[in-house]
């Protein structure tokens, strides 16, 4: 009761002052207008209910927008959460795609070194076909030589006089004590 009571006060006293609301119109002479209000109780009741429906109207349309833009606004934050979650998994794979090229495991390493060995075979046995068909000449035999002398191996240079002299020579520049004679190989011994 006493809702209804304070709503037909609050009522009364707005439709009284939409009721006394000024006015201007343009009659093509000029603006005229003056304090315009209803002629009756009934006018000024009328009047009221009528603005009271054209307010409701108005906060329903704004409502509607307002949803009609939070759910735009909550479609776009989906798109943009999806869109965000597709970018990590892309990175990510494109990330284990590059270690993978980077880092290739066993197997793939080992082909490559097997198919680098068997094409390594086929140019060492391409070039001793060439060689033997007389298109390119046959390498030269190893040789040293040093004072006039030729050396068919490093072995047999090693053991040469000629050796201990380049040795010798060697140690004074390097200030290290000279060499007599080349140095032998040691023998291991197995104990048990």
């Amino acid at each position: 009761m006493k809702r209804l009571v304070l709503f037909y006060t609050a009522a009364f006293f707005f439709f009284a002052a939409v009721a006394n609301a000024e006015w201007w119109q343009d009659s093509g002479h000029g603006k005229y207008g003056g304090y315009h209000h209803s002629s009756t109780f009934a006018e000024g009741w009328q009047r009221g209910r009528a603005v009271l429906w054209a307010g409701k109207g108005d906060f329903l349309r704004s409502l509607g927008r307002y949803r009609i833009y939070n759910q735009e606004a909550y479609s776009m934050l989906i798109d943009n959460h999806k869109k965000a979650v597709h970018t990590w998994w892309e990175l990510k794979d494109e990330y284990k795609e590059r270690f993978r090229r980077d880092h290739p495991d066993y197997v793939t390493r080992e082909h490559k070194r097997l198919d680098m060995a068997e094409d390594i075979y086929d140019l060492k046995k391409r070039k001793e076909d060439l060689m033997n068909k007389g298109i390119i000449p046959k390498p030269r035999p190893t040789q040293i030589i040093i004072n006039g002398k030729s050396y068919k191996s490093y072995e047999e240079f090693r053991g040469s006089p000629d050796w201990v002299q380049m040795r010798n020579e060697a140690a004074e520049r390097n200030k290290r004590k000279p060499v007599s004679k080349p140095p032998t190989k040691k023998k291991f011994e197995l104990i048990w």
